[in-house]
């Protein structure tokens, strides 16, 4: 018969050092002990960082995986918190040498840079055209400034799902955004404030 209190100790320590590993990784890291049954049956320790594109998901595939089978796990009970360890350095490690994404813009040859630009500004007008609506329609509970930062959020996500479609990585996406920001802020620092109806602090 196991000794509950060992495994029971080993499995507190294991879920202290997946806490740990949660806490400190800067990307958003799952760390999980499952019990699995059937093929491949016992205590199984399964670690996982949330991808920012397709090759930090394909590199992770079948990767951060450690099962102590359940005839063994009094035996090896005391393994659990390496095992933690060793599966979340193996996807850490598959993470980092994971190629990043480049944006489709910097490695398609060919590409059509005037419906590039025309793509870009008309999407740029037809945003413009819905966000004045939305702030105006905001909750009376909402500052200006509250309704403003909302919609910002909500761009933002909107924003974030063409990245991923385009299988930009986050670098990317901050450099366009930042330079979008730059963009703008020449306007108004030039006095082309009118160019960026529709005036939403109007």
């Amino acid at each position: 018969m196991p000794n509950q209190t060992e495994v029971g100790a080993a499995v507190a320590e294991a879920l202290a050092r997946a806490q740990h590993h949660r806490q400190r990784s800067p990307r958003k890291m799952r760390v999980r002990l499952l019990t699995q049954w059937g093929e491949g049956e016992g205590l199984t320790v399964q670690a996982r960082i949330a991808g920012r594109c397709e090759s930090e998901l394909v590199a992770q595939e079948g990767l951060g995986v450690r099962v102590i089978p359940w005839a063994e796990l009094d035996r090896r009970a005391g393994e659990l918190p390496g095992l933690v360890d060793a599966a979340v350095e193996e996807i850490e490690t598959a993470v980092a040498a994971a190629p990043a994404p480049a944006r489709p813009s910097r490695v398609e040859g060919g590409l059509d840079w005037e419906a590039y630009e025309g793509l870009a500004e008309a999407a740029y007008e037809r945003v413009l055209a819905v966000m004045r609506p939305l702030v105006e329609e905001a909750p009376d509970s909402l500052s200006l400034g509250g309704a403003l930062e909302a919609v910002f959020l909500g761009l933002m996500k909107a924003a974030a799902l063409a990245s991923v479609g385009a299988g930009m990585g986050k670098d990317d996406a901050r450099e366009m955004l930042e330079a979008a920001v730059a963009e703008l802020l020449g306007r108004v620092s030039e006095g082309h404030r009118a160019s960026l109806a529709p005036r939403l602090d109007a």
